[in-house]
């Protein structure tokens, strides 16, 4: 049995950018009428950085979004279906306002790389945050994820979660690396958990904090397949044929993201080292991709899953997929996803959240 927890990193852009109620609020009401009738759940990640600098803005349209996402995190909660985790971009703590646009400082994406008082600091005002936020819920926040999943060096951030009750964390994928932040590639599995090391969160010890990574399939990997013909890149990422549907959502998936998050903005982007190599592996390269329902297309996903499931026949295993609601553009890839699991696999994957994952692991 396939522990199947789809958690939703929620959030505007990382460099401040996207309108609150189209990139964030109306998604989610969306989202969470499809989850009221498919009868399944999602982990929300909430981006507190974002929140508290819009609530202690003292601008009165960025006080009125914290209000209404707080009203939004409570309705989230109300579904218990559903569940509310901590999630920090830190660079919102040191923005500025110009008076049309906030700015985010680049150099301040990792909480890793923040010194020990200000990565307490933020951990500790997130988690009181959300808990003051769902306090007629009796809840406790007890999961974290960094944000751009930036946790490295974690050896500080493992003490600090376990002061504070955090019984889990969920920044691993296993074969992923972003120079300069952080390197998964020898992290212990893409199935956890684990019990975390003194060293890392990535590799195994004898922590408290127990590590459940994103779900990661290492396949040969064309960017340029990717992007000018989808349905030949996935035939031959993972041996399926996409139907005309999903070939459309892929098409205005990408025109929607393009014109919401302009390329030349994204901050990653930055940083690549654009030298030989780079373009060759754009032709193809081996690579780990996350089980995202938000950009693996429904047939594609649901292949990963039928191999993991082929993997761990015989033991019940938790897989974490990964989804940001400023990429939902439309739950349509999401609830085919639901539907073919409630369909075709009722007995053998079971949508559940992190707080059962937490009981049961």
């Amino acid at each position: 049995m396939i522990d199947l927890v789809f958690t939703n990193d929620w959030e505007l852009f990382g460099d401040g950018s996207g309108d609150y109620y189209e990139v964030q609020h109306k998604p989610t009401e969306n989202l969470l009428g499809l989850l009221e009738r498919t009868q399944a759940g999602v982990s929300f990640f909430v981006e507190i950085g974002q929140l508290i600098t819009f609530k202690n803005s003292g601008i009165e349209k960025y006080q009125k979004i914290a209000d209404d996402c707080e009203k939004l995190i409570t309705q989230i909660y109300s579904n218990k279906l559903n569940d509310v985790c901590l999630h920090i971009h830190p660079q919102w703590f040191f923005a500025d306002f110009d008076g049309n646009y906030w700015k985010l400082p680049e150099d301040k994406w990792s909480i890793g790389k923040l010194n020990i008082d200000k990565q307490e600091e933020l951990i500790k005002l997130g988690k009181e945050y959300l808990e003051g936020v769902l306090k007629d819920y009796k809840f406790k926040c007890e999961v974290f994820r960094a944000g751009a999943y930036y946790i490295e060096p974690s050896v500080n951030i493992i003490d600090i979660l376990e002061q504070n009750d955090f019984k889990a964390d969920s920044s691993v994928t296993l074969g992923r690396k972003v120079d300069g932040y952080y390197n998964f590639l020898d992290a212990v599995d893409n199935i956890g958990p684990w019990n975390v090391s003194d060293k890392s969160i990535k590799y195994e010890g004898n922590r408290k904090l127990k590590e459940f990574p994103i779900y990661s399939k290492m396949i040969i990997y064309s960017e340029v397949l990717n992007k000018f013909m989808p349905k030949i890149a996935n035939k031959f990422h993972y041996g399926v044929s996409l139907p005309k549907d999903e070939l459309d959502w892929i098409k205005e998936r990408d025109e929607v993201k393009e014109k919401r998050y302009p390329r030349a903005r994204r901050p990653y982007k930055k940083i690549e080292n654009k030298d030989f190599y780079w373009y060759v592996n754009k032709f193809f390269s081996k690579q780990y991709i996350q089980l995202d329902y938000d950009y693996l297309p429904a047939t594609a996903f649901i292949k990963v899953l039928e191999t993991c499931l082929k993997k761990y026949s015989n033991i019940d295993v938790p897989v974490i997929a990964s989804g940001h609601i400023k990429d939902t553009h439309t739950n349509y890839n999401l609830e085919k996803i639901i539907d073919i699991l409630n369909k075709d696999f009722k007995n053998q994957i079971k949508i559940t959240n992190f707080k059962n994952l937490l009981n049961k692991y």
